[in-house]
């Protein structure tokens, strides 16, 4: 039995009265002497400050692996849904002409959402395949218009812009009508229509309405938030509630056209 050392939780006694004393001793210290205990605050934040760098990295890099997985993943889902997308006589007088687009994804690297004409600077540009005119949507609804492109780089051109026009309609009746930003708001928008009567009521869903060779029918641009009828016009103001509000975006879905060129050379002979 002689010369047997004694362990706690494996861990020799001797060295755990030996730490316990170097920890006193360094108490100590650092309690007598007011340019010790500056020394040990300063080496302290010093570790604390390179470990929370560490982990805030290792956060972020764990964050970027599932907004990529999820980009990925829109990006199919988008894709699958817009290949297929048709104009038929129904939705449009030009009739049977494929509508088929090209999602290409893009980040919002700068952006303006506190004016009367806003927009987002993309890091997709004509290398790309982006051009003025093709459409920007995100994954809850609709963006805007690209409205220059250079190499390497896109300004779109927000909805929240007092030149733009939305052509939406009621998913659920499949009234029509016009939306426009609601200035200085984050997220509202106002559509009219002429009617004084036609079902609606608040919640209603409010897609784009296919009249457009820019957006596909059916993509979610928002929600009936409120109503009431204009005592001079007796038309309708629906007040419109976008899914989710533009300023809040940082990644953005680009719709390349690839009908555009034999429409437009259709129209020169009307």
């Amino acid at each position: 039995m002689a010369g047997r050392v004694t362990r706690i939780l494996g861990i020799p006694v001797d060295f755990i009265v030996f730490l316990l004393l170097e920890i006193i001793a360094l108490v100590f210290i650092v309690r007598g002497n007011e340019n010790q205990r500056l020394i040990f605050d300063n080496t302290v934040g010093i570790y604390a400050t390179k470990i929370q760098q560490r982990s805030d990295r290792l956060r972020s890099y764990i964050g970027l692996e599932n907004v990529i997985d999820s980009l990925v993943e829109e990006n199919a889902q988008l894709t699958e849904r817009l290949s297929n997308i048709q104009f038929n006589s129904e939705t449009t007088e030009t009739a049977d002409i494929d509508m088929v687009f090209e999602v290409v994804p893009a980040k919002v690297i700068s952006k303006s959402t506190n004016r009367l004409r806003n927009y987002f600077i993309l890091n997709k540009g004509r290398k790309d395949g982006v051009e003025k005119g093709q459409g920007v949507i995100f994954r809850n609804g609709v963006v805007g218009l690209i409205a220059a492109s250079s190499q390497e780089y896109s300004r779109a051109e927000l909805f929240m812009h007092v030149d733009h026009r939305l052509s939406v309609r009621l998913k659920d009746s499949h009234v029509f009508g016009v939306m426009r930003w609601k200035e200085w708001t984050d997220n509202l928008f106002i559509m009219d229509h002429d009617h004084k009567y036609f079902p609606i009521s608040t919640g209603d869903t409010l897609t784009t309405s296919g009249y457009s060779l820019i957006f596909p029918p059916d993509l979610p641009v928002g929600r009936v938030k409120d109503y009431r009828q204009l005592p001079k016009s007796g038309a309708t103001r629906v007040e419109i509630e976008m899914f989710q509000a533009l300023p809040t975006v940082s990644y953005v879905y680009i719709l390349k056209r690839d009908f555009s060129n034999q429409i437009d050379s259709l129209l020169l002979y009307e």
